[in-house]
């Protein structure tokens, strides 16, 4: 089975997958911990303050970071074909820069939604009135030291064979953030150690793997320097594409964090606590899929820069029948397990978080079918039509959630994330079928040289 779903892909390409796997299982695990922990210490207001603070930075975030891995793997892989070394070193420098450049803007962002939004989030519950502006602060803070830099440094990871390295540093992340999280806790400091804590760990994770993403660069072209002037020749065609890959990320917000940061505005922060905890489980399922996108994304970019368009046609059919399964058991599993968990460990407090998450749970197995879809359009250098794709699934959830939320608060917000899960993946199959960029049945692969030949 192993063999038949990655033939014609790299050999590393299912050690990378289960490294990355490994990784998500770990963090999921930690995370389900640490909000359990967290949330039966706090209780549902206090998680929702947090929430709704950290859905604000994030949406801001998303809105201004250009969304550079996406460009650092295509071009550095291209480039690295071409045995381009300084150009491959100009792509990392010139994205760290961009990187940085965008995350201070986005900060001073942060800082200002915050103002305008503080009323409305502790209208519910003056008394975080006080905690707002802390808790607001080491949010924005998390969100930054998590983002600024991190793009590039995943792109060049996932590009100079660092699949591995970059899944134990995420692993040892996730278990340092619990125990720091517990740790708080335990010593009295309640609602702002949990906050410091996650700021800390996470400005201790950029700051391994930026440095260690350049390395895994200067080894592959050792001495070597490049910066703008080696990609000049190809500058307007980049812009294109970040441009393109960047509204896919603008386009994504309403379905990222939109929706918890639209529920304080409507209903209580121990409604938004519970909305919190049910998308923490429904995270599950997307921790465990990213790794996917992040795995497959290179092996499409390869087959397609090495020519083999019915390989990579195969490739995605077959990760459709494999996964088409696993999401659809996987749903069914988790139908079954987590309401059960969720009163046992949590209570009654917690209590409508498991019809909520039951909601969102509608889209997980046609998303999983068909995740591949859009890494194969960005790898095939048509990052537009994923782009009106995203539209489509944003502009469904967008006015889905102004409709649903105020008559039906966060039933209504529930139901229309898990159903923008599956209009998204309809319409980016269709849009794939349709443009003539998926490869047809006749495809045929160029003659490979049997020194490349993959496995």
């Amino acid at each position: 089975m192993i063999h038949w779903v990655s033939r014609g892909a790299s050999r590393e390409f299912w050690r990378n997958l289960l490294a990355q796997h490994g990784a998500a299982i770990v963090s999921l695990g930690a995370g389900f911990v640490q909000s359990f922990v967290v949330a039966r210490a706090l209780g549902p207001a206090a998680v929702g303050l947090m929430a709704a603070c950290s859905a604000v930075a994030a949406i801001v975030f998303q809105f201004v970071e250009l969304r550079l891995h996406e460009a650092v793997i295509k071009y550095s892989m291209e480039y690295a074909a071409e045995k381009n070394a300084r150009a491959c070193h100009g792509v990392a420098r010139v994205s760290l820069l961009l990187d940085a450049g965008t995350g201070v803007l986005a900060t001073l962002v942060s800082l200002a939604a915050g103002w305008v939004v503080q009323e409305r989030i502790v209208a519910s519950e003056p008394s975080m009135a006080d905690l707002y502006w802390p808790i607001f602060l080491l949010s924005a803070a998390t969100t930054a030291f998590g983002r600024v830099g991190m793009a590039t440094a995943l792109g060049l990871m996932r590009v100079y064979d660092g699949f591995r390295l970059h899944a134990l540093v995420v692993a040892v992340s996730a278990i340092l953030r619990l125990s720091a999280m517990w740790a708080a806790l335990v010593l009295g400091f309640g609602i702002m150690g949990v906050s410091i804590a996650g700021a800390v760990v996470a400005l201790g994770t950029t700051a391994v793997l930026v440095p260690l993403s350049f390395r895994r660069l200067e080894r592959r072209f050792p001495g070597e320097r490049g910066g703008w002037e080696e990609l000049r020749p190809r500058a307007r065609e980049m812009r294109r594409f970040v441009r393109s890959t960047y509204l896919i990320s603008v386009t994504q917000i309403p379905t990222k964090e939109l929706d918890v940061a639209l529920l304080p505005q409507l209903t209580s922060l121990e409604v938004v606590g519970a909305y919190k905890i049910a998308k923490n489980f429904m995270a599950a399922v997307w921790v465990l899929a990213d790794p996917l996108f992040n795995t497959v994304y290179p092996e499409f970019t390869r087959m397609l820069a090495e020519k083999r368009p019915a390989s990579a046609r195969r490739f995605a059919l077959r990760l459709t029948a494999v996964f088409g399964v696993v999401g659809l058991t996987g749903s069914l599993f988790a139908a079954l397990v987590v309401p059960p968990l969720i009163h046992g460990v949590l209570g009654d407090r917690f209590a409508v978080a498991t019809p909520l998450f039951l909601l969102m749970l509608l889209g997980a197995a046609p998303w999983l079918a068909a995740f591949w879809a859009h890494p194969f359009i960005i790898a095939a250098g048509r990052p537009d039509l994923s782009l009106r794709a995203m539209l489509v699934s944003s502009a469904f959830m967008f006015v889905g959630l102004l409709v649903a939320t105020p008559l039906w608060g966060g039933m209504g917000a529930a139901a229309v994330s898990g159903l923008s899960s599956f209009a998204g993946v309809a319409t980016v199959l269709l849009f794939a079928r349709t443009s003539g960029v998926f490869p047809r049945a006749d495809a045929v692969d160029a003659p490979q040289p049997e020194a490349e030949a993959t496995a």
